[in-house]
Protein backbone atom coordinates (compact mmCIF):
# COMPACT_ATOMS: atom_id res chain seq x y z
CA UNK A 1 0.00 0.00 0.00
CA UNK A 2 1.35 3.61 -0.52
CA UNK A 3 0.59 5.86 2.05
CA UNK A 4 1.52 10.09 1.70
CA UNK A 5 1.72 11.85 5.23
CA UNK A 6 0.68 15.56 5.26
CA UNK A 7 2.25 17.51 7.94
CA UNK A 8 3.54 21.51 8.57
CA UNK A 9 6.67 20.06 9.78
CA UNK A 10 8.66 17.30 9.78
CA UNK A 11 10.14 18.13 13.49
CA UNK A 12 8.07 18.44 17.27
CA UNK A 13 5.80 16.28 18.05
CA UNK A 14 3.77 15.77 15.38
CA UNK A 15 6.63 15.03 12.85
CA UNK A 16 7.86 12.56 15.38
CA UNK A 17 4.59 10.95 15.71
CA UNK A 18 4.75 11.06 11.48
CA UNK A 19 8.00 9.79 10.98
CA UNK A 20 8.04 7.25 13.46
CA UNK A 21 4.79 5.39 11.88
CA UNK A 22 6.23 6.00 8.47
CA UNK A 23 9.47 4.03 9.57
CA UNK A 24 7.01 1.42 11.06
CA UNK A 25 4.97 0.90 7.84
CA UNK A 26 8.19 0.59 5.75
CA UNK A 27 9.30 -1.85 7.96
CA UNK A 28 5.73 -4.10 7.43
CA UNK A 29 6.29 -3.08 3.50
CA UNK A 30 4.50 -0.42 2.66
CA UNK A 31 5.25 2.01 0.31
CA UNK A 32 5.45 5.51 2.50
CA UNK A 33 6.03 9.58 1.27
CA UNK A 34 5.82 13.16 3.38
CA UNK A 35 4.51 15.95 2.13
CA UNK A 36 5.61 19.36 4.58
CA UNK A 37 4.81 23.05 4.44
CA UNK A 38 8.74 23.73 5.99
CA UNK A 39 11.20 20.83 6.17
CA UNK A 40 14.09 20.58 8.94
CA UNK A 41 15.43 17.10 8.82
CA UNK A 42 17.42 15.33 5.88
CA UNK A 43 14.79 12.63 5.22
CA UNK A 44 14.52 11.34 1.62
CA UNK A 45 11.28 10.12 2.18
CA UNK A 46 10.03 13.68 2.69
CA UNK A 47 9.54 16.66 0.71
CA UNK A 48 8.79 20.51 1.23
CA UNK A 49 5.35 21.15 -0.64
CA UNK A 50 4.07 24.56 -0.93
CA UNK A 51 6.37 26.83 0.84
CA UNK A 52 7.10 29.19 -1.16
CA UNK A 53 3.65 30.21 -2.63
CA UNK A 54 2.54 30.28 1.03
CA UNK A 55 5.21 32.63 1.81
CA UNK A 56 4.78 34.91 -0.95
CA UNK A 57 0.44 35.02 -0.24
CA UNK A 58 1.54 35.80 3.41
CA UNK A 59 4.32 38.70 3.00
CA UNK A 60 1.25 41.68 2.36
CA UNK A 61 -0.23 40.10 5.39
CA UNK A 62 2.59 40.10 7.17
CA UNK A 63 3.99 43.50 6.17
CA UNK A 64 0.34 45.26 7.24
CA UNK A 65 0.39 43.18 11.04
CA UNK A 66 4.44 44.59 11.59
CA UNK A 67 2.82 47.79 11.48
CA UNK A 68 0.01 47.56 13.09
CA UNK A 69 -2.64 46.59 10.98
CA UNK A 70 -4.74 43.57 11.00
CA UNK A 71 -6.44 43.80 8.06
CA UNK A 72 -6.69 40.01 6.61
CA UNK A 73 -8.48 37.56 7.16
CA UNK A 74 -5.36 35.47 8.17
CA UNK A 75 -4.18 38.03 10.43
CA UNK A 76 -7.33 38.74 12.84
CA UNK A 77 -7.46 34.53 12.82
CA UNK A 78 -4.15 34.22 14.21
CA UNK A 79 -4.93 37.23 16.93
CA UNK A 80 -7.68 34.84 18.06
CA UNK A 81 -5.62 32.12 18.44
CA UNK A 82 -6.20 30.05 15.73
CA UNK A 83 -6.01 29.46 12.07
CA UNK A 84 -7.82 29.21 8.64
CA UNK A 85 -8.75 26.05 6.95
CA UNK A 86 -8.06 27.76 3.60
CA UNK A 87 -4.65 28.75 1.53
CA UNK A 88 -2.86 29.05 -1.65
CA UNK A 89 -1.59 25.48 -1.39
CA UNK A 90 -3.93 23.71 -3.48
CA UNK A 91 -2.68 19.87 -2.48
CA UNK A 92 -4.54 18.63 -5.22
CA UNK A 93 -1.62 20.09 -7.45
CA UNK A 94 0.84 17.25 -6.13
CA UNK A 95 1.36 14.30 -8.12
CA UNK A 96 1.83 12.37 -4.56
CA UNK A 97 -1.89 12.70 -4.33
CA UNK A 98 -2.30 10.44 -7.31
CA UNK A 99 0.59 8.17 -6.37
CA UNK A 100 -1.09 7.50 -3.02
CA UNK A 101 -3.74 4.58 -2.40
CA UNK A 102 -4.81 6.75 0.84
CA UNK A 103 -3.85 10.39 1.90
CA UNK A 104 -2.65 11.04 6.25
CA UNK A 105 -3.35 14.10 6.96
CA UNK A 106 -1.53 15.25 10.06
CA UNK A 107 -1.42 18.76 11.21
CA UNK A 108 -3.02 20.71 8.05
CA UNK A 109 -4.73 23.51 10.02
CA UNK A 110 -3.15 26.82 7.52
CA UNK A 111 -1.53 24.82 5.33
CA UNK A 112 -3.60 23.13 2.90
CA UNK A 113 -6.74 24.52 1.04
CA UNK A 114 -9.65 22.20 2.52
CA UNK A 115 -12.51 23.10 -0.13
CA UNK A 116 -10.18 22.09 -2.57
CA UNK A 117 -8.93 19.30 -0.84
CA UNK A 118 -11.86 17.69 -0.29
CA UNK A 119 -14.10 18.87 -2.94
CA UNK A 120 -11.48 17.14 -5.66
CA UNK A 121 -9.77 14.03 -3.65
CA UNK A 122 -13.12 12.19 -4.80
CA UNK A 123 -13.34 8.39 -3.56
CA UNK A 124 -9.78 8.12 -2.92
CA UNK A 125 -9.26 7.48 1.18
CA UNK A 126 -7.84 10.13 3.58
CA UNK A 127 -7.07 9.63 6.78
CA UNK A 128 -7.15 12.58 9.39
CA UNK A 129 -5.63 11.82 12.80
CA UNK A 130 -6.66 14.93 15.10
CA UNK A 131 -3.92 16.06 17.48
CA UNK A 132 -5.91 19.16 18.91
CA UNK A 133 -9.45 19.83 18.42
CA UNK A 134 -9.09 22.27 15.52
CA UNK A 135 -11.15 20.36 13.44
CA UNK A 136 -14.52 20.84 15.00
CA UNK A 137 -13.86 24.83 15.39
CA UNK A 138 -13.57 27.72 12.31
CA UNK A 139 -10.06 28.83 14.02
CA UNK A 140 -9.37 27.99 17.31
CA UNK A 141 -7.23 25.07 18.02
CA UNK A 142 -8.40 24.11 21.46
CA UNK A 143 -12.42 25.07 23.52
CA UNK A 144 -10.06 27.36 25.49
CA UNK A 145 -9.41 29.35 22.74
CA UNK A 146 -13.09 29.45 20.68
CA UNK A 147 -15.42 32.77 20.15
CA UNK A 148 -18.00 30.88 19.25
CA UNK A 149 -19.68 34.13 18.14
CA UNK A 150 -17.06 35.86 16.11
CA UNK A 151 -17.73 36.70 12.43
CA UNK A 152 -15.05 34.97 11.47
CA UNK A 153 -15.08 31.55 13.75
CA UNK A 154 -18.38 31.77 12.38
CA UNK A 155 -17.40 32.18 8.87
CA UNK A 156 -14.74 29.97 8.72
CA UNK A 157 -16.80 27.03 11.15
CA UNK A 158 -18.92 27.31 8.10
CA UNK A 159 -16.20 26.84 5.12
CA UNK A 160 -15.00 23.31 7.05
CA UNK A 161 -18.36 21.76 7.56
CA UNK A 162 -18.78 22.32 3.39
CA UNK A 163 -15.35 20.67 3.09
CA UNK A 164 -15.64 18.18 4.95
CA UNK A 165 -19.23 17.39 3.83
CA UNK A 166 -17.65 16.84 0.19
CA UNK A 167 -15.83 13.78 1.57
CA UNK A 168 -16.55 11.06 0.00
CA UNK A 169 -14.12 8.41 1.96
CA UNK A 170 -12.38 9.83 5.05
CA UNK A 171 -11.22 7.90 8.75
CA UNK A 172 -10.95 10.09 11.36
CA UNK A 173 -8.81 9.14 14.04
CA UNK A 174 -9.09 10.26 17.73
CA UNK A 175 -5.94 9.98 20.53
CA UNK A 176 -7.74 8.98 23.30
CA UNK A 177 -10.92 8.36 24.87
CA UNK A 178 -11.47 11.98 26.41
CA UNK A 179 -11.67 13.28 22.58
CA UNK A 180 -13.88 10.57 21.71
CA UNK A 181 -16.56 11.33 24.75
CA UNK A 182 -16.29 15.03 24.49
CA UNK A 183 -17.21 15.14 20.44
CA UNK A 184 -19.42 12.31 20.71
CA UNK A 185 -22.23 12.74 18.81
CA UNK A 186 -20.46 16.24 16.80
CA UNK A 187 -22.42 16.61 13.09
CA UNK A 188 -18.91 16.95 11.57
CA UNK A 189 -17.98 13.30 12.67
CA UNK A 190 -21.15 11.72 11.01
CA UNK A 191 -20.34 9.56 7.98
CA UNK A 192 -16.82 9.22 8.35
CA UNK A 193 -15.24 6.32 10.21
CA UNK A 194 -14.23 7.24 13.62
CA UNK A 195 -11.61 5.17 15.80
CA UNK A 196 -9.40 5.85 18.90
CA UNK A 197 -5.82 5.36 17.59
CA UNK A 198 -3.52 6.40 20.55
CA UNK A 199 0.12 8.03 19.75
CA UNK A 200 3.16 6.22 19.56
CA UNK A 201 6.19 5.94 20.51
CA UNK A 202 9.71 4.72 19.37
CA UNK A 203 11.12 2.45 22.11
CA UNK A 204 14.09 1.22 20.12
CA UNK A 205 15.42 5.27 19.99
CA UNK A 206 13.96 5.92 23.57
CA UNK A 207 15.67 3.68 25.81
CA UNK A 208 17.49 4.00 29.17
CA UNK A 209 21.24 4.73 30.57
CA UNK A 210 22.17 3.62 33.31
CA UNK A 211 20.83 6.71 36.20
CA UNK A 212 24.66 6.83 37.38
CA UNK A 213 26.10 6.75 34.09
CA UNK A 214 23.67 9.61 32.64
CA UNK A 215 24.07 12.12 36.08
CA UNK A 216 27.78 11.56 35.48
CA UNK A 217 27.93 12.61 31.67
CA UNK A 218 25.68 15.59 32.84
CA UNK A 219 27.43 16.85 35.88
CA UNK A 220 25.14 15.94 38.20
CA UNK A 221 24.70 15.10 41.95
CA UNK A 222 24.31 11.86 42.42
CA UNK A 223 22.57 12.63 46.36
CA UNK A 224 19.25 14.77 44.28
CA UNK A 225 15.66 13.94 43.51
CA UNK A 226 15.57 14.68 40.27
CA UNK A 227 11.74 15.48 38.49
CA UNK A 228 12.35 15.21 34.40
CA UNK A 229 10.03 18.05 32.50
CA UNK A 230 10.28 18.85 28.77
CA UNK A 231 8.83 21.65 26.75
CA UNK A 232 9.56 22.71 23.37
CA UNK A 233 9.12 26.40 25.16
CA UNK A 234 9.91 26.46 29.27
CA UNK A 235 7.94 29.32 29.65
CA UNK A 236 5.07 27.89 27.69
CA UNK A 237 2.07 28.12 30.90
CA UNK A 238 -0.21 25.25 29.02
CA UNK A 239 3.15 23.10 29.93
CA UNK A 240 3.07 23.86 33.53
CA UNK A 241 6.23 24.18 34.30
CA UNK A 242 5.23 27.20 37.11
CA UNK A 243 3.00 25.10 38.26
CA UNK A 244 5.59 22.49 39.08
CA UNK A 245 8.69 24.52 40.42
CA UNK A 246 5.59 25.89 43.10
CA UNK A 247 4.55 22.50 44.01
CA UNK A 248 8.14 21.35 44.39
CA UNK A 249 8.73 24.60 46.82
CA UNK A 250 6.05 23.29 48.64
CA UNK A 251 6.98 19.95 48.88
CA UNK A 252 10.30 21.67 50.80
CA UNK A 253 12.60 18.90 49.99
CA UNK A 254 16.36 20.97 49.27
CA UNK A 255 17.86 18.34 47.30
CA UNK A 256 14.22 18.10 45.18
CA UNK A 257 14.97 19.94 41.86
CA UNK A 258 13.62 19.82 38.02
CA UNK A 259 15.67 18.89 35.09
CA UNK A 260 13.96 21.43 32.30
CA UNK A 261 14.52 20.42 28.58
CA UNK A 262 13.70 22.70 26.30
CA UNK A 263 13.77 26.15 24.67
CA UNK A 264 13.76 29.45 27.13
CA UNK A 265 13.64 32.65 24.98
CA UNK A 266 12.17 34.86 27.44
CA UNK A 267 15.31 34.17 29.65
CA UNK A 268 13.02 32.76 32.71
CA UNK A 269 14.19 31.49 36.09
CA UNK A 270 12.71 29.02 38.79
CA UNK A 271 14.50 28.38 41.56
CA UNK A 272 14.31 25.29 41.31
CA UNK A 273 14.95 24.32 38.05
CA UNK A 274 18.33 22.96 36.36
CA UNK A 275 18.05 23.72 32.39
CA UNK A 276 19.23 21.81 30.22
CA UNK A 277 18.63 23.11 27.07
CA UNK A 278 16.89 22.03 24.37
CA UNK A 279 17.59 18.47 23.78
CA UNK A 280 17.43 18.07 19.35
CA UNK A 281 18.13 14.40 19.53
CA UNK A 282 16.68 11.17 21.34
CA UNK A 283 20.01 10.04 22.35
CA UNK A 284 20.10 13.26 24.26
CA UNK A 285 16.52 13.41 25.55
CA UNK A 286 16.66 9.85 27.11
CA UNK A 287 20.29 11.06 28.46
CA UNK A 288 18.35 13.87 30.78
CA UNK A 289 15.46 11.42 31.31
CA UNK A 290 17.61 8.84 32.24
CA UNK A 291 19.09 11.08 34.93
CA UNK A 292 15.57 11.65 36.68
CA UNK A 293 14.19 9.49 39.11
CA UNK A 294 10.53 10.33 37.38
CA UNK A 295 8.94 12.46 35.19
CA UNK A 296 6.23 15.23 35.26
CA UNK A 297 3.47 16.32 32.94
CA UNK A 298 1.97 19.13 34.26
CA UNK A 299 0.17 20.57 31.43
CA UNK A 300 -3.16 22.20 30.69
CA UNK A 301 -4.24 20.61 27.78
CA UNK A 302 -2.12 17.83 24.95
CA UNK A 303 -4.24 15.15 22.63
CA UNK A 304 -1.84 12.35 23.67
CA UNK A 305 1.36 13.86 24.82
CA UNK A 306 4.83 12.08 23.83
CA UNK A 307 6.83 13.82 26.14
CA UNK A 308 5.66 11.04 29.20
CA UNK A 309 5.74 8.17 26.95
CA UNK A 310 9.28 9.56 26.12
CA UNK A 311 9.63 9.25 29.81
CA UNK A 312 7.89 5.58 30.17
CA UNK A 313 10.01 4.18 27.42
CA UNK A 314 13.27 5.25 29.59
CA UNK A 315 11.64 3.37 32.74
CA UNK A 316 10.85 6.65 34.37
CA UNK A 317 6.94 6.92 36.57
CA UNK A 318 5.05 9.73 36.03
CA UNK A 319 3.05 12.13 37.91
CA UNK A 320 -0.17 13.94 35.90
CA UNK A 321 -2.44 16.17 34.88
CA UNK A 322 -5.78 14.49 34.25
CA UNK A 323 -5.07 15.83 30.63
CA UNK A 324 -6.94 13.86 27.35
CA UNK A 325 -4.92 10.78 27.10
CA UNK A 326 -3.67 9.96 30.82
CA UNK A 327 -6.38 7.86 31.34
CA UNK A 328 -5.33 5.46 28.94
CA UNK A 329 -1.71 6.46 29.35
CA UNK A 330 -0.94 6.29 33.37
CA UNK A 331 -1.89 3.37 35.30
CA UNK A 332 -1.11 1.69 39.01
CA UNK A 333 2.13 0.13 37.05
CA UNK A 334 3.96 3.66 36.06
CA UNK A 335 2.44 6.35 37.53
CA UNK A 336 -0.10 8.47 39.28
CA UNK A 337 -3.27 11.18 37.87
CA UNK A 338 -3.65 14.13 39.54
CA UNK A 339 -7.36 14.53 40.75
CA UNK A 340 -6.96 18.35 39.27
CA UNK A 341 -5.39 21.00 38.05
CA UNK A 342 -4.14 22.79 40.48
CA UNK A 343 -0.42 23.39 42.55
CA UNK A 344 -1.60 21.41 45.74
CA UNK A 345 -3.10 18.15 43.50
CA UNK A 346 0.22 18.21 41.83
CA UNK A 347 2.20 18.62 45.10
CA UNK A 348 0.05 15.61 46.74
CA UNK A 349 0.66 13.61 42.92
CA UNK A 350 3.93 13.90 43.38
CA UNK A 351 4.87 12.73 47.23
CA UNK A 352 1.93 9.83 46.61
CA UNK A 353 4.29 9.20 43.73
CA UNK A 354 7.44 8.94 45.82
CA UNK A 355 5.64 7.19 48.39
CA UNK A 356 5.54 3.93 46.06
CA UNK A 357 7.90 1.85 44.82
CA UNK A 358 7.77 1.44 41.05
CA UNK A 359 9.82 -1.39 38.18
CA UNK A 360 11.33 0.46 35.76
CA UNK A 361 11.41 -2.41 33.49
CA UNK A 362 7.87 -3.41 33.58
CA UNK A 363 7.40 0.47 32.90
CA UNK A 364 9.46 -0.16 29.69
CA UNK A 365 7.99 -3.08 28.50
CA UNK A 366 4.05 -1.87 28.87
CA UNK A 367 5.21 0.71 26.63
CA UNK A 368 6.31 -1.78 24.02
CA UNK A 369 3.23 -3.72 24.67
CA UNK A 370 0.96 -1.50 23.88
CA UNK A 371 2.55 1.93 22.30
CA UNK A 372 5.76 0.98 20.22
CA UNK A 373 5.41 1.95 16.68
CA UNK A 374 5.11 -1.32 15.12
CA UNK A 375 1.66 -2.05 17.36
CA UNK A 376 -0.16 1.36 16.33
CA UNK A 377 0.98 0.56 12.66
CA UNK A 378 -1.28 -2.13 12.78
CA UNK A 379 -4.11 0.10 13.92
CA UNK A 380 -3.80 2.60 10.87
CA UNK A 381 -2.88 -0.16 8.93
CA UNK A 382 -6.29 -1.68 9.29
CA UNK A 383 -8.15 1.59 8.95
CA UNK A 384 -6.17 2.04 5.43
CA UNK A 385 -7.68 -1.46 4.22
CA UNK A 386 -11.19 -0.60 5.51
CA UNK A 387 -11.06 2.61 3.27
CA UNK A 388 -10.02 1.37 0.22
CA UNK A 389 -12.27 -2.22 0.11
CA UNK A 390 -15.41 0.40 1.00
CA UNK A 391 -17.43 0.44 -2.09
CA UNK A 392 -18.30 4.41 -2.85
CA UNK A 393 -22.03 5.03 -4.38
Amino acid sequence: MKILFVSKEDVGGIGLVCTDMMRALKTAGHECHMLVLEKHTDNPDIEQYGYWRWRLAKMPSGLLCRYGFTVTRRNKARRLGGDIPTSVVNLMKSPWVGWADVVHLHYVAGYIDYPSFFGGIGPKPVVMTLHDENFFYGLAYYERHLQREHPLERYYAEVKRQAFAQAQNMGVVLLSDYFREKFKGNPLLEGHDVRIINNAVDTAVYKPIPKAEARRRLGLSADDVLIAFTAYYLHDTRKGLDKLSEAVSRIGIPKMKILAAGNNIHQRSWPNVVEMGFKATPEALCEVLSAADFFALPSEQEAFALAPMQAMACGLSVVAFPVSGTSELVTDLNGVRCRDFSVEALQEGIVTLMSRSYDSAAIRQDMICRFSPEQIAQSYVALYHDLTAKEIP
